[in-house]
């Protein structure tokens, strides 16, 4: 799932190239982009918001693993499989642990550093350079 930062940054002369700055508002990422683009001589400037990438853990792929791994263990015990509860789980039941499991999971990874950094630019803007 993607979601918007606080941040900002900006792109001088490409709309795909930005800088690997973080600007609290776009006032202030404007306005380094126009520093650098008096320095680099560039004619236009590219202002977005830095939207990260927070993993989130799909609920259903992980009760299907588990039946799965119920299914193989029970095969290998000889034995069969109970009446299956989890079928009458209702969409709400899935939603509430889908949450839990993603908050476990980046409860996880922020404690060990794990964050992957994978972001993208939304909500760009173009402008000359020198205007404001």
């Amino acid at each position: 799932m993607w979601e918007k930062t606080p941040w900002w940054t900006y792109s001088l002369n490409d709309e795909s190239s930005f800088m690997p700055f973080q600007y609290t508002s776009k006032e202030d990422a404007l306005k380094a982009a126009m520093e650098d683009a008096e320095i680099d001589e560039a004619e236009r400037v590219y202002i977005g918001r830095i939207n990260e990438y927070i993993p989130t853990v799909d609920a259903a792929q992980v009760i299907d693993q588990i039946r799965l791994d119920e299914a193989n263990e029970a095969k290998k015990a000889d034995t069969k499989l109970p009446f299956d509860l989890i079928d009458n789980a209702t969409v709400d039941d899935i939603y509430e642990l889908e949450e839990m499991l993603t908050n476990a999971y980046r409860k996880w990874e922020d404690k060990h550093g794990y964050t992957s950094g994978v972001y993208k630019i939304t909500d760009i803007e173009e402008f000359q350079a020198g205007e404001k």
